[in-house]
């Protein structure tokens, strides 16, 4: 049982690193988030597959399997974000609909007079 509770505990720590890198990498779109954020998910690939059996009892257990299934969102949430962070790079610069012509164009244009009767 303590294979698992190490298991559990560095795939929490490890999983944790590769969430952040991966949602910085997406809201920033930065490169440097984004290679940080594959090498911590792929280190808890590697920690999870070589500790595959105790997964598995993780699995298998009903007692466990809640700890299993943390385990696996560690693992997919930020190949999930590292995913959509590459998807779009442009995001950023193509959500700016509002230039700044428009909003000198609202600065600019004389009050609308409202008749309130």
């Amino acid at each position: 049982m303590t294979n698992t509770l190490d298991l559990f505990i560095i795939s929490i720590l490890v999983g944790a690193l590769a969430l952040l890198f991966a949602i910085l990498s997406w809201r920033l779109k930065t490169e440097i988030m984004f290679w940080l954020g594959v090498s911590f998910t792929i280190i808890l690939l590697v920690v999870d597959t070589i500790n595959f059996d105790a997964v598995l009892f993780l699995f298998s257990n009903s007692e466990t399997i809640f700890s299993g299934v943390i385990i696996f969102a560690c693992l997919i949430l930020p190949t999930c974000f590292l995913v959509a962070s590459k998807l779009n790079p442009n995001k950023l610069l193509d959500d700016s609909a509002i230039t700044d012509d428009y909003l000198n164009d609202i600065i600019n244009n004389e009050d609308e007079k409202v008749d309130f009767e």
